[in-house]
């Protein structure tokens, strides 16, 4: 009888610990929705401006750095400076989240790419014809934009 107890103790821990993983998992998830990124941009806009804009003038070619610990890309050829929060996965289940800054106030896709994005609501969406790739932007103010591409 004691030892059906405790396997049943066993068995209502690991489900636990399952349920707090999920939940786990679920808030990262909801960090990379974009509102918490969309709401850094907005405070601290005229900073993060100023550090693109030396990294525009300042660069004659695409040059990684890094920003309060996320990795930025200027993309020369777009004028594009990318600040990429998240990345997970694996292979070709990799998601890449992050926020862009366009001096033109330009729809670029990931890394600087010119892909044809289609209105969707107030957002831009773009999916590969022949393949599982896409991208998701959304205007966080003037020239600057959230992005998340699948691939």
């Amino acid at each position: 009888m004691k030892r059906n107890f405790l396997k049943k103790k066993k068995w209502l821990l690991f489900a636990f610990c399952i349920i707090a993983c999920c939940f786990f998992l679920k808030s990262l998830w909801k960090n990379t929705s974009g509102a918490v990124m969309m709401q850094y941009v907005k405070a601290n806009r005229s900073d993060l401006e100023s550090f693109s804009a030396d990294i525009i003038k300042n660069n004659p070619s695409d040059t990684r750095t890094a920003y309060h610990g996320w990795d930025v890309c200027y993309w020369k050829d777009a004028r594009m400076v990318e600040f990429q929060a998240t990345a997970f996965g694996i292979g070709s289940s990799t998601c890449y989240c992050g926020f862009y800054y366009s001096p033109d106030d330009s729809l670029l896709g990931f890394q600087g790419t010119d892909v044809d994005f289609i209105k969707d609501g107030d957002n831009w969406k773009w999916e590969e014809k022949q393949g599982d790739n896409k991208e998701y932007l959304k205007k966080i103010a003037k020239n600057w934009y959230w992005y998340k591409i699948y691939f």
